[in-house]
C-alpha cells in the first residue's frame, strides 16, 4: 500500500515536471517569436527566456576574457546548486533514497554538456559578429 502510494506521488510529480517544461518552452518560443518580429520589446521579463542578439554578444565577450576553464567551473557549479535543490526536495517531500546512476548521469551530462555548450556559443558569437 505504502509503495503504491508513492509511485502514485512520484507519477504526479513527474506529470507537473513534464507540463512546467512544455509550458516554459512554449513561453521561450513565443518571445522569441515576438521579439524578433518586433512585435516587443525585450523587457526584464522576456530576457528570462530569450536573450536578444546586443546582449548575448556584451556578456559572451566577457564570458571569453575570463576563460573557459572558468566559465565550466562556475556553470557546473550553478548546476550542482539546481541539482542540490532538486534532489533535497525529492529526498525530503518524496523520501526517495540516493541513487547512483542519478549522480552519475549528471556528473556525465556536465562533462559532456558544457563543453559543448561553450562551442555553441562560440559559434553564434562569431554568426553574430559576422552578420554585423
Amino acid at each position: 500500500m505504502i509503495n503504491g502510494k508513492r509511485l502514485d506521488i512520484n507519477v504526479g510529480v513527474l506529470k507537473i515536471l513534464v507540463i512546467v517544461l512544455i509550458i516554459y518552452i512554449a513561453i521561450n518560443l513565443l518571445f522569441k517569436y515576438l521579439i524578433k518580429s518586433n512585435k516587443i520589446k525585450a523587457s526584464k521579463v522576456s530576457r528570462i527566456f530569450y536573450t536578444d542578439d546586443e546582449k548575448f554578444i556584451i556578456n559572451w565577450e566577457k564570458n571569453r576574457k575570463k576563460g573557459k576553464l572558468l566559465y565550466l567551473l562556475y556553470s557546473f557549479m550553478t548546476n550542482s546548486l539546481v541539482f542540490l535543490v532538486t534532489y533535497l526536495f525529492c529526498f525530503v517531500v518524496l523520501g526517495s533514497d540516493f541513487n547512483l546512476s542519478v549522480l552519475s548521469g549528471y556528473l556525465i551530462g556536465n562533462l559532456i554538456g558544457l563543453p559543448i555548450s561553450w562551442n555553441r556559443n562560440e559559434e553564434r558569437y562569431y554568426m553574430l559578429l559576422n552578420n554585423k
